[in-house]
Parts: structure tokens; C-alpha cells; sequence
């Protein structure tokens, strides 16, 4: 280490660096540090900084400001997911006919009224039966009717915990 011009440099060798632009220098700085004076009085140093306090309610004003966000944000939460049940609620009535004209044309519903009219051909076939069940099953207008069903119940779930509290008579923060 070494003193140079109010740095103190690092070397990789004790010669000091070439002037700029005399090419590559091997003996180039590792890195230099300013020699800064520091007070020792922190007191004297921060003392010229300008005392400002915050503005009376300013606190109060922050707290009622993140309050009315707060409610604004889950008052439009509860509209969209109303709405958005509302939407889930409408589509369910054709996802169900849907479902219908599935079962009809299939003969799921012929099917599956042999395991109550004919238990003995049932006991008998059962392999065969099941593969027939199974093949006749109206598998797109199920997963249509639970697809609309599971967004619908999430929705209205969403909706009932938002409306909570947009209609409830306390605010959603309180100051103390």
C-alpha cells in the first residue's frame, strides 16, 4: 500500500502507474481510496441539516388514504366477481341442456336403468356392462357442466367474502 496524491492505492508491484495512454501497464492499481477527512462529531456534522417535522395529521391523513384504497379496490373485486358469477350462472343453463342431449343420444340414461330394472343379466355381465357404461358416458357435457359449476361456486365464494366487507357499517381500517 502506498500513499500517492491523496489516494492510497493498491499495487500489484511497488512502481506507480504509467501516465494514461502509454499502453497496457502491468503495474496498473488494484484500486484507489480517497484520503477523506472525517469529523469525529457526528452531532456537528448532522446538525446543519434542517430539522423539518411532518405536517400536523399527516399520519392521519396516510392511514385514511390507504383505508379508501383498500376499500376501492375490494369494491371492485366484489363487482367483478359478482358479475362474473352471474356470467358462470347463465352459461350453466346450456352447459346442462348440453348434458341432456348427451345422455339422450348416448343411451347412458337406458344404460344405467338396467342396474335397477334387471339385477340378475347385470350380476351375470358386469365386465361387459361397465364397458358399456363407461363408453356411453357423456364425458364432454360433464366437463362442461363441472367446469361452469366450479367457476361459478368460486366466484360466489370471492363474492361473498368481498361483500362482506364493502357492506359492513365499520371501516376496513382503524386508526388507533
Amino acid at each position: 500500500m502506498r500513499l500517492c496524491r491523496s489516494k492510497i492505492c493498491l499495487f500489484r508491484r511497488s512502481p506507480p502507474p504509467a501516465p494514461i495512454g502509454a499502453g497496457v501497464n502491468q503495474n496498473a492499481p488494484l484500486g484507489c481510496i480517497r484520503h477523506v477527512g472525517v469529523k469525529k462529531n457526528y452531532e456537528q456534522l448532522f446538525g446543519r441539516l434542517d430539522k423539518r417535522e411532518p405536517p400536523a395529521g399527516l399520519l392521519e391523513r396516510i392511514m385514511l388514504r390507504i383505508a379508501e384504497e383498500r376499500r376501492r379496490r375490494v369494491q371492485m373485486r366484489t363487482a367483478v366477481f359478482g358479475v362474473l358469477s352471474l356470467v358462470a350462472l347463465a352459461a350453466l343453463v346450456p352447459a346442462w341442456r348440453e348434458l341432456n342431449s348427451e345422455i339422450t343420444q348416448s343411451g347412458f340414461s337406458q344404460f344405467a336403468s338396467l342396474i335397477f330394472s334387471d339385477g340378475a343379466a347385470l350380476a351375470a355381465y358386469w365386465q361387459d356392462f361397465a364397458f358399456s357404461l363407461l363408453e356411453s358416458l357423456p364425458v364432454f357435457g360433464m366437463v362442461a357442466v363441472l367446469g361452469v359449476l366450479l367457476a361459478l361456486f368460486s366466484s360466489l365464494k370471492f363474492f361473498v367474502q368481498d361483500a362482506g366487507m364493502v357492506f359492513r357499517r365499520t371501516s376496513l381500517a382503524k386508526i388507533n
